[in-house]
């Protein structure tokens, strides 16, 4: 796990050390995203189809076929669960999974430099925080389900997608598709997600 976490903090670096090298850029830009994930709560077991998912992003131009970015996004489903307890009468409740999910991928362009459209793919890297509480009649606070509730888990993943981006034009979009894994404890969580969005230009 710390190799995993090692390997973040170096292209986390490469990011930081790329906005610190002017020369080195050819643009940036800061955006919004929002689409769906399909994902497990690793807490319960219970999959999901759909989640709503959003954040922004950091993009950062380094090569005409080459963009680096840094992204932050948030989901959450709630969900009813019977819970048995020995000698106790059944109870359900209603329980809220968040994941809060930093990413850092690097995009590489597969379409000319100067199309318009350019289709691209990637990968990268990510620390994922995955909670889960329940509500429970009778009781006031929701309680914590995980055993480790304040702990972040790595993850790696694959992209594809396809930006649109005129000349002279500020804002540019795109649409993409991610595949990924997150490393929970005794073994792995994976998602996928579809998604859309848009990067405003910075001059």
């Amino acid at each position: 796990m710390n190799v995993k976490k090692g390997v973040l903090a170096v292209m986390m670096g490469l990011l930081l050390f790329s906005l610190g090298s002017s020369e080195a850029l050819t643009g940036l830009g800061i955006g919004v995203r929002a689409g769906t994930t399909k994902l497990e709560d690793p807490n319960t077991g219970e999959s999901f189809d759909t989640m709503t998912m959003f954040g922004g992003h950091l993009k950062i131009g380094t090569l005409p076929i080459i963009d680096l970015e840094a992204s932050a996004e948030y989901a959450q489903k709630k969900y009813d669960i019977g819970i048995s307890i020995p000698q106790v009468q059944d109870l359900s409740g209603e329980v809220t999974f968040r994941i809060v999910s930093l990413r850092a991928s690097a995009k590489y362009h597969i379409s000319p430099p100067l199309s318009p459209i350019k289709p691209y793919l990637g990968a990268g890297l990510g620390m994922h925080r995955m909670t889960s509480t329940i509500d429970i009649p009778g009781i006031q606070y929701p309680i914590p389900l995980d055993d480790d509730y304040s702990a972040s888990k790595t993850g790696a993943h694959a992209l594809g997608g396809v930006l649109l981006s005129l000349p002279l034009f500020p804002i540019e979009f795109f649409a993409e598709g991610r595949y990924g894994v997150i490393f929970t404890e005794g073994g792995s969580t994976r998602s996928t997600s579809l998604y859309a969005g848009a990067t405003f230009k910075l001059p």
